[in-house]
């Protein structure tokens, strides 16, 4: 992932985000591959929402909402739910020259399911990089139904931080 080296990083967010959405089939082609791998004789459904959430972050001290979705998962008559796998791309540009370090949260059905302290740190300069959280949530995800996804983040300097976010569910089935 060359082109995601600081180096090549495109100046626009319409460019990066082209070249996040090439970077995001690649990821959900490899995740059905290794899901297929491992439980065989299973076939793979994704529920997603296909628009991005833009948030901007100035305040420290609290975990914050980068947007809810709801999405809802519809499997085919007959088929019944062997796993769930929630996942998070988060495109995070630090617009200040001011040093960070980020914690991220992802929730499904209201129950955190991640959670992790300093998972992005940006020195005193600005900057941007993409965060992918793949996370089981099997236990939240029961079958055909809508569920909550959200993210948070909490900064560490109260400057002008701005994420954009997509959230997808996976889930694999049997049918009977």
């Amino acid at each position: 992932m060359a082109e995601l080296d600081p180096a090549n990083m495109p100046g626009d967010i319409d460019t990066l985000l082209a070249r996040l959405t090439g970077t995001r089939a690649g990821y959900l082609d490899y995740l059905n591959t290794i899901l297929n791998a491992r439980v065989p004789l299973m076939e793979l459904e994704q529920a997603y929402v296909a628009d991005e959430i833009q948030a901007t972050l100035n305040t420290t001290g609290s975990d914050q909402s980068l947007g809810s979705r709801s999405i809802t998962v519809a499997l085919p008559t007959g088929a019944s739910r062997v796993r769930a796998i929630a996942l998070a791309i988060i495109h995070v540009a630090n617009r200040t020259a001011n040093a960070q370090n980020i914690n991220f949260n992802l929730k499904v059905a209201g129950t955190t399911i991640f959670s992790q302290d300093n998972v992005m740190s940006f020195a005193a300069a600005e900057g941007s990089g993409v965060i992918t959280i793949v996370q089981e949530c099997t236990t939240q995800v029961t079958g055909d139904g809508t569920y909550a996804v959200e993210a948070e983040a909490q900064i560490s300097a109260a400057q002008n931080v701005t994420f954009t976010t997509e959230y997808l569910i996976f889930v694999q089935y049997r049918m009977s």
